[in-house]
């Protein structure tokens, strides 16, 4: 309990952590692999078990009333597979190891774009708590002026309401901000915030305390852009096709299994009986010929195998066509993000700080109204507010693409 309270009580981190590092210590949870490639290891667990020799069976009896003379009757005998089925099956047993590195490789980079998307977050509520105190300041400013102004006869008393009615709107913001960096701190915790996703969470949770009054560290530097997304060439096939193509070729080997099925079993035996009078028929070494009669289910079973072949080489081919559908939407998602970024960091924030800059001196000099420049100073921050919205929002798209591409967001990924 002391250890829960001091760690809560602990100042937050000076220094803004990297994005892949954030990402890599998220990806440290091990669970959420497992998970993943539990099924598939399972299965390959079980076709490896078919692969190999059957279990060696053992028989044995004692006749106490035996006509001639009491006695003991052993019997082994250890059955081996068709070679063909065996080969099937641990193709089998392959396809399906596969699936299960493709299912992991899949949960790293869902895993990783979430990561990398929350990394992005906790830079803008950060940066908004900037930017909203700032705004505060004007606001303050604004209303020493109107007070002076008051005072001196040159505005009216309910000038005054003007501008505090300016602070409520930004407290209003400031819950907003506040709610989404709380919604963010419950992803990360729900990730498993270790080591630099710990300090992360720790500086969004100084951002949300100072939207209710709280201060960041003083030596806190945040950088100007999250830092990039997509790093590295993408893999020549995203973990969802070659699942998609491991579960192929599973079936095409199942197919192969049931055909097999159909042809006959060969095996070895060996006895021993004490019963017999003579000795030297007490011990039998021998061959045994299993033939399967079931010929109208064992064709079902082929048939049945042959369909799901087809089906999963049909899979395969909308996986791909899905895949690279996914990557192509995303890639124009964040071609749009980086439109807007530009469009608002470009032309619509220079528009903003100029009409800010000139009805402030148009109010001081006279020549404006009150309501013309607190008007000026919420867009300006609107505008700055909805800069780094759309910096996140590019990023966040980036990780989009990365997801489709089966890379993981933020980590360098090694040339194929």
């Amino acid at each position: 309990m002391w250890f829960l309270l001091a760690s809560a009580m602990a100042a937050p981190p000076t220094r803004f952590p990297d994005r892949g590092a954030v990402v890599a210590a998220v990806l440290a949870e091990p669970s959420f692999r497992t998970v993943a490639e539990g099924g598939s290891l399972a299965e390959a667990g079980r076709l490896r078990g078919e692969a190999a020799l059957a279990p060696l069976m053992l028989e044995a009896g004692w006749a106490p009333l035996a006509t001639h003379m009491p006695g003991v009757d052993v019997r082994a005998s250890w059955m081996l597979p068709a070679p063909a089925m065996r080969a099937a099956a641990g193709r089998a047993a392959g396809s399906a190891e596969q699936m299960a590195a493709a299912d992991g490789d899949m949960a790293e980079v869902e895993v990783a774009a979430r990561a990398s998307r929350l990394f992005d977050e906790a830079w803008a509520v950060l940066q908004a708590a900037h930017v909203l105190d700032h705004h505060a300041d004007t606001l303050a400013e604004a209303q020493a002026s109107v007070a002076r102004r008051v005072a001196a006869g040159l505005l009216r008393a309910d000038q005054r309401v003007m501008a505090q009615m300016e602070e409520v709107l930004l407290a209003e913001e400031r819950l907003r901000w506040a709610a989404r960096g709380r919604l963010a701190v419950a992803e990360l915790d729900e990730l498993g915030a270790v080591g630099a996703a710990a300090d992360l969470r720790a500086l969004l949770a100084a951002g949300v305390a100072r939207f209710e009054g709280g201060a960041e560290p003083a030596d806190l530097a945040l950088p100007a852009d999250p830092g990039p997304v997509l790093l590295g060439a993408a893999p020549a096939a995203s973990p969802s096709v070659r699942a998609a193509e491991a579960e192929g070729g599973m079936a095409a080997a199942m197919g192969q299994m049931a055909a097999a099925e159909g042809r006959p079993m060969a095996g070895v035996m060996a006895g021993y009986s004490s019963m017999w009078a003579d000795p030297e028929m007490a011990l039998m070494v021998g061959v045994e010929v299993e033939v399967p009669l079931d010929v109208a289910a064992i064709r079902a079973r082929r048939a049945g195998a042959e369909a799901q072949a087809r089906a999963a080489e049909a899979g395969v081919e909308r996986e791909r066509a899905g895949a690279a559908g996914e990557a192509a939407r995303a890639a124009s998602m964040a071609e749009e993000a980086a439109a807007m970024e530009r469009l608002m960091a470009e032309r619509m924030l220079p528009l903003a700080e100029e009409r800010a800059r000139l009805t402030r001196l148009g109010f001081e000099a006279g020549a404006g109204t009150l309501e013309v420049w607190l008007a000026a100073e919420r867009e300006l921050a609107h505008a700055r507010l909805r800069t780094l919205e759309t910096r996140a929002e590019r990023r966040g798209a980036e990780a989009m693409v990365a997801m489709a591409r089966g890379q993981r967001a933020g980590i360098p990924e090694e040339s194929p």
